[in-house]
C-alpha cells in the first residue's frame, strides 16, 4: 500500500511539473510573439563566453577572401552564412535555411547559396562580444548530422568552426601563419595535410560520346606544378576505357572498368592513398539502376612509370555479416565483426523471414572513400552498405574501415549507424 501511495504521489508530482512547464512555455511563446523574437532555453551564466574577434585572410581555391572569426571558449568560429558566400563559387558551395518553429539549421550541400544581405561582414569590428551555446539542431541534407557541432549564437547568427564544416562537406583547410587559411575544394577533408583530390562525378550521357570523361589536375607528385589524371572512354560501341596520367611531357595509361564498362557516371580520386612513394588512383564507375545505387572500384598505384592494380575485390563483395531474429519480439539483431544492432520488424518481413530464413535480409556495397586518420600518414578506407530487412523498412548503414598494411587490407572497425 506504501508503494502505491508513493507512486500516486510521485504521478501527482510528475503532472503537477508538466502543468507548470507547459504554462512557462505558452507565456514564453506570448511574450516572444509580442515582442517578435524566437523562443530559446534558458540559459545559464555558465552558458555565455566572450567571442573575441579576430580577422582571417583566406585563400578559396586560389581566390583571396577576408573574414571576421571569434575566439569563443579557445576555439575559431565564423560566422556559417560568411563561410557560404565565401564557397558559393566552388564545387563545394552549399545552401542554409532555418526553422524557427522546430530551432533546425539545414545545410544542403552543392546547392546555390541565396545571400540573405548582410555578408561578409565587415572586418573592422575590435569590440569583444557575448555568445551563448546555440539549441538549435543541424541536419545535413534533411538528415540529422552523426558527427554533431559545436555552434554558438551571437546575437542572430550562428557560428560553426571551419573545420567542422571542412569535415562535413569534405573540403581541405590548412591554418598558415599570420591568420592565413587555405581552402582547396578540389581536395578532401584531412588532418594530417596529406590531400586527395577528387574530380566530380561526369555523367556518360553529355556530349561527345567518346574522350576524356573524368579528369582532375593538381599538384600529385609535390613538384610545386600540376599533373593530370583522366578517365578517357577511347570506343563508344565496345566501352573501352582508359585509366591516363600525364606529368608534363610524358604520359602513362591503363585499361581499367574490365566488366564494368556501363557505369551512368565516373569519378577520380587521386593523392596518396596505399604509398607515400607512390601516385594513388581510386575510380568508380556509378551504376543508378541499383536499389540504392552502387559503384564500381578499382585502385591503381603509379610509381616509376608504371600503374599497378591494387585488388579491393575482397572489400567491395561487402562486409560478412549475420542476422539472429527473435519472433517473439519481431526484432532482427544484426552481427559483424563484434558490432551489433538490433531493428524491428514488421509484419511483412517477419513473415518473410519464416518464408526465406535469413536471406529476407539484403544488403547492397554503395560507396567506398579515404578518409584522412589523425597520427596516420596514410588514409583509412572506409566503405558503406545498406542493409535492408525486406525494402522499405529498417534500413541501417554498414560502414567498414580497412588500412593496407604489408600488401594486405585489414579491416580496423565495423559499425552500425541508422539509416535516417
Amino acid at each position: 500500500m506504501k508503494k502505491l501511495l508513493v507512486g500516486f504521489r510521485n504521478q501527482v508530482m510528475k503532472i503537477i511539473k508538466r502543468i507548470i512547464s507547459i504554462t512557462l512555455v505558452v507565456a514564453g511563446v506570448f511574450i516572444a510573439i509580442w515582442s517578435n523574437t524566437p523562443v530559446l532555453a534558458a540559459a545559464s551564466s555558465s552558458d555565455y563566453f566572450t567571442a573575441s574577434p579576430i580577422r582571417y585572410n583566406l585563400s578559396v581555391d586560389g581566390e583571396s577572401a577576408s573574414l571576421r572569426a571569434y575566439v569563443i571558449n579557445g576555439g575559431m568560429y565564423f560566422k556559417l552564412r560568411d563561410v557560404a558566400k565565401a564557397l558559393s563559387e566552388t564545387r563545394k558551395r552549399f545552401s542554409i535555411t532555418w526553422d524557427g518553429a522546430s530551432n533546425e539549421i539545414c545545410i544542403y550541400s552543392s546547392t546555390a547559396y541565396l545571400k540573405a544581405g548582410d555578408e561578409p561582414v565587415p572586418t573592422e569590428d575590435t569590440e569583444s562580444k557575448t555568445a551563448s551555446r546555440a539549441t538549435s539542431k543541424v541536419y545535413m541534407n534533411n538528415r540529422y548530422h552523426e558527427l554533431g557541432f559545436t555552434v554558438y549564437s551571437i546575437g542572430d547568427n550562428n557560428y560553426f568552426k571551419l573545420s567542422d564544416l571542412a569535415e562535413a562537406l569534405d573540403f581541405y583547410i590548412a591554418y598558415g601563419d599570420a591568420n592565413t587559411i587555405e581552402i582547396d575544394t578540389s581536395a578532401g577533408y584531412s588532418v594530417t595535410g596529406n590531400k586527395i583530390y577528387n574530380s566530380d562525378n561526369t555523367w556518360l550521357r553529355d556530349e561527345p560520346a567518346t574522350g576524356v570523361k573524368s579528369s582532375l589536375s593538381a599538384d600529385l607528385n609535390g613538384d610545386g606544378q600540376n599533373e593530370t589524371a583522366e578517365l578517357v572512354m577511347s570506343e563508344e560501341k565496345t566501352k573501352k576505357w582508359m585509366l591516363v596520367y600525364k606529368d608534363g611531357a610524358s604520359e602513362a595509361s591503363i585499361p581499367v572498368f574490365k566488366g564494368n564498362e556501363y557505369g551512368f557516371s565516373t569519378s577520380i580520386a587521386a593523392g596518396h592513398m596505399i604509398s607515400k612513394n607512390s601516385i594513388d588512383f581510386l575510380i568508380a564507375s556509378d551504376f543508378m539502376s541499383m536499389p540504392f545505387g552502387g559503384s564500381a572500384y578499382e585502385l591503381y598505384s603509379f610509381q616509376d612509370g608504371v600503374f599497378t592494380k591494387i585488388d579491393v575485390s575482397e572489400i567491395t563483395d561487402g562486409t560478412e555479416f549475420d542476422v539472429s531474429v527473435d519472433e517473439n519480439k519481431k526484432t532482427a539483431k544484426l552481427m559483424a565483426n563484434g558490432s551489433e544492432k538490433t531493428v524491428e520488424l514488421s509484419d511483412t518481413a517477419l513473415s518473410d523471414y519464416k518464408l526465406y530464413g535469413k536471406e529476407f535480409c539484403q544488403d547492397f556495397f554503395i560507396e567506398m572513400k579515404f578518409q584522412s586518420v589523425e597520427g596516420c600518414s596514410l588514409p583509412e578506407l572506409v566503405t558503406t552498405e545498406v542493409i535492408a530487412a525486406v525494402l522499405p523498412n529498417s534500413l541501417t548503414y554498414l560502414h567498414t574501415t580497412y588500412r593496407y598494411i604489408d600488401g594486405a587490407w585489414k579491416v580496423q572497425r565495423v559499425e552500425f549507424y541508422n539509416f535516417d
